[in-house]
């Protein structure tokens, strides 16, 4: 019985830590997305923050390397290594967390100062035109942040007209949605893998304690 119970938790915690693997794959390629493309969108995506998704991302696939292999091959040193590479792991993915959603709520004002220097600033204009035709978007919220600045022509894409409030090809989504949309992926991920790696930690207790009594018997 107890053979038995030993292999149900050691199968469950094989699994767990190959889905902490699989996420942190994931996570690290959107991390190397970003920042392949900080280069043109870096007000919205924050390229430290890009740095530590690539650092936590490629530790939590080294972590669930080290549970996969020490859960299959019962090496209690491998799986010491796993559970603590974890307990640092979320406290590093609950500052990531905060920080990517706290980062969402400082981007529209840090967009809106970049707006309002578009023609006086040639970081500025070669940013908003090169994101504004990439994602087929106008503004932060919509065209609506220019104000009384004059549209730029990438509000309407590719299209060679002067781009005015009255154009059929002007883009009425906001640029926001890109950069939520990103974090909040990155965001719900971390969460994901802090869910899976809490209930890998107590399996890994568990684990570590059946093969003390396994060893004893």
């Amino acid at each position: 019985m107890k053979t038995a119970s030993l292999d149900a938790c050691k199968y469950f915690l094989f699994t767990l830590s190959l889905f902490i693997t699989l996420i942190g794959a994931v996570s690290l390629a959107l991390g190397i997305m970003g920042y392949l493309q900080s280069g043109s969108s870096q007000q919205l995506i924050n390229l430290p923050i890009t740095i530590l998704i690539l650092i936590v991302s490629s530790s939590t696939i080294i972590a669930g390397f080290f549970g996969c292999i020490g859960s299959s091959i019962e090496n209690k040193s491998l799986l010491v290594t796993f559970f603590l590479l974890v307990v640092l792991l979320l406290v590093s993915e609950i500052v990531l967390v905060i920080i990517i959603f706290r980062q969402q709520s400082h981007s529209k004002s840090t967009a809106l100062t970049s707006i309002a220097e578009y023609h006086t600033s040639p970081s500025s204009q070669v940013y908003w035109d090169d994101l504004q035709r990439r994602m087929i978007c106008c503004g932060y919220d919509n065209f609506k942040d220019w104000k009384n600045e004059t549209l730029p022509n990438s509000c309407c894409g590719i299209h060679p007209l002067p781009c005015t409030t009255s154009s059929p090809y002007l883009s009425i989504t906001g640029c926001s949605s890109y950069y939520n949309r990103y974090h909040d992926i990155v965001g719900y991920l971390q969460i994901a893998v802090s869910l899976l790696e809490i209930i890998a930690v107590v399996l890994t207790c568990v684990v570590f304690d059946s093969f003390s009594e396994y060893e004893i018997a």
